[in-house]
């Protein structure tokens, strides 16, 4: 697995609740938890259905959060 697919990638809605979320409308139809939806998402740079494995030149890492090197305002 690369870090620069889509699944890492700050603009992916991967997360079925979270898909569900950003397509209003879409649990009338059926839901993000289905088998169909597979190991897809939604790439909210380009506005479209991405598979999970795949990549692009926009690529934008997601934040992480490391508390050893948290500032608490010390």
């Amino acid at each position: 697995m690369s870090q620069t697919e889509c699944q890492d990638c700050h603009y992916s809605v991967m997360e079925p609740a979270a898909l569900e979320m950003a397509i209003p409308g879409l649990n009338i139809l059926s839901s993000a938890y289905g088998s169909v939806r597979g190991e897809t998402g939604l790439c909210r740079r380009h506005d479209k259905f991405v598979r999970a494995s795949s990549t692009c030149a926009d690529f934008k890492g997601k934040a992480t959060f490391d508390a050893n090197n948290c500032n608490h305002g010390d």
